[in-house]
């Protein structure tokens, strides 16, 4: 039923705050699909439109395919006050218009776009959102085989701390991946202002969202927390292995060496088909 003081529209009573970021996200694609229409794409926009517009999709796809999804999100205080429509428009200008910022500006730039801005962009995209899904898919899917085997033995499933996989390299692995994703988009804006977006999803996720998360933990965990904060010092890199490290190390160097190979052969063979015009 909708929330008294609220837009009518099917919320749940009282309002999470995964309603009011539901309504964000597809604003911020209704901005870019109207900068796509006044603007035009060219390249540039398009590889923007594709990363941020997947993003979103993503986003919704989720909730349906895993329902549990929503259940991180808290109630919002003061959503069914008489300062509800203040608290919306603050909500949808902040984040649904202002997350929208690189990507007006991307639509702002008509400079050609360089090959290798596209594939770091594309790189850092897929490899945030691979981070993200990883670390969700393992907390989710931990919780629930949890709950499945305690109420099969007609019990009551424990707490329990998720600190392998992912977790075993950093503590908060998908605020990393998020921050990835928003590096990709204002760096194939290719404008510098953009950036502004990305210094204030970190400053919001330091400031605001990670304190309420991570708040009660080590009363909640005890020991458990205590000697994963230790063993895993990273708040938020995964940084790897050192014998993870020098395995990609050394397949980054094998492809650097096919790399220079193959340009010396076009060489070449460049210069074996210029001698023989030349004769």
């Amino acid at each position: 039923r909708p929330v008294n003081g609220a837009p009518k529209m099917m919320f749940n009573a009282p309002m999470t705050t995964l309603d009011i970021i539901n309504v964000a996200k597809v604003l911020t694609g209704m901005c870019l699909v109207a900068c796509a229409a006044f603007k035009g794409m060219g390249l540039r926009q398009a590889v923007y439109m594709g990363m941020h517009m997947s993003y979103i999709t993503w986003w919704m796809l989720e909730q349906w395919l895993y329902p549990p999804f929503g259940e991180r999100f808290g109630t919002v205080p003061g959503v069914d006050t008489d300062s509800a429509v203040i608290d919306w428009i603050s909500i949808m200008s902040t984040i649904g218009v202002g997350y929208a910022w690189a990507g007006y500006l991307c639509f702002s730039n008509d400079k050609p776009v360089a090959a290798l801005t596209v594939a770091i962009s594309i790189a850092c995209f897929g490899l945030g959102s691979a981070i993200n899904l990883m670390s969700d898919l393992q907390m989710q899917a931990t919780k629930l085989a949890l709950a499945t085997v305690a109420q099969k033995q007609g019990a009551r499933a424990a707490r329990i701390l998720v600190t392998d996989g992912i977790f075993r390299l950093s503590r908060n692995p998908a605020y990393f991946g998020d921050w990835l994703r928003y590096f990709s988009f204002c760096l194939i804006s290719g404008r510098p202002a953009s950036f502004l977006l990305l210094a204030y999803v970190v400053v919001f996720n330091l400031g605001y969202i990670l304190p309420i998360a991570k708040s009660g933990m080590a009363e909640r965990y005890g020991s458990a927390f205590e000697s994963w904060v230790k063993a895993t010092p990273s708040q938020f890199v995964p940084w790897p292995t050192m014998q993870f490290a020098g395995t990609v190390a050394a397949v980054a160097c094998v492809w650097l060496f096919t790399y220079r190979a193959a340009c010396m052969l076009k060489g070449r063979a460049r210069a074996v088909d210029a001698a023989a015009k030349a004769k």
